[in-house]
């Protein structure tokens, strides 16, 4: 996302990487299956791949070139990830509101700030600018964790085959999901501690043959299903609307 670089995958599992004026150069990866998934956090700091053997690497990126920061093997591919947001769940404008609030002697505000201890509160790890934590979906649907150092943890289990996954907002996140013939749209937020999802908005449909889901804009995703309408559902609001 941030410069000139390109990282490819092959059947093999072989990968390379290049970069303008330097060429190609191979990367020494524990990878054997075909990659399945390449990922670059938004800061391009951290790129995650994940092939078909369920192998997952976490890579940084320096003046060097990519260094390998993590190895680890999971019970199901990777399918989709989404990068945390950079905030720690606590913005400025939050803290403005409940520091006016208690100088005007609303107790429960200052109670609120009294518990707040920004040094133990969570800090986000990787380069400015950049967040390496991220949520992934796996092939059996299973939703996991993995933060900046290459710990795993599953926070859903088999919500059915997820074709999106997304962050909308800097402290949500959508995903689609299809189950028994019915498509599923979730808008989680997600917490503090950034390993669980809370649900906010929910909406069902009918899954149909040529599903197709992506943003489209602000918070609402557009979703095709073989029908000759796109359905366009709103995940603050819980709005829906088409477009023939």
């Amino acid at each position: 996302p941030q410069k000139s670089i390109l990282v490819v995958g092959w059947e093999s599992g072989n990968l390379h990487s290049w970069k303008f004026g330097s060429g190609w150069q191979a990367l020494q990866a524990p990878h054997s299956a075909p990659p399945l998934l390449l990922a670059w956090s938004s800061g391009g700091g951290r790129l995650i791949i994940s092939d078909a053997a369920s192998a997952v690497t976490g890579w940084r990126l320096n003046t060097s070139g990519l260094l390998m920061a993590y190895h680890l093997t999971v019970d199901e591919p990777l399918t989709h990830v989404a990068f945390c947001p950079l905030d720690n769940g606590v913005s400025e404008s939050i803290v403005r509101g409940l520091a006016k609030a208690a100088i005007a002697g609303d107790e429960g505000a200052l109670d609120v700030l009294a518990s707040w201890r920004p040094r133990t509160a969570p800090r986000i790890t990787g380069v400015p600018g950049d967040n390496h934590s991220f949520y992934a979906a796996q092939q059996n649907g299973n939703i996991l964790f993995i933060d900046d150092s290459g710990t795993c943890s599953e926070i859903m289990s088999s919500v059915g085959i997820v074709h999106f996954m997304e962050m909308v907002t800097s402290n949500s996140l959508v995903i689609a999901w299809e189950s028994g013939g019915t498509l599923s749209l979730t808008r989680f937020l997600v917490n503090i501690n950034r390993k669980s999802l809370d649900a906010m908005m929910h909406v069902k449909m009918t899954s149909r043959v040529g599903l197709t889901i992506t943003s489209a804009g602000g918070s609402s995703i557009a979703v095709l299903s073989g029908e000759t309408i796109v359905r366009i559902w709103d995940s603050e609001t819980n709005d829906n609307s088409t477009l023939p």
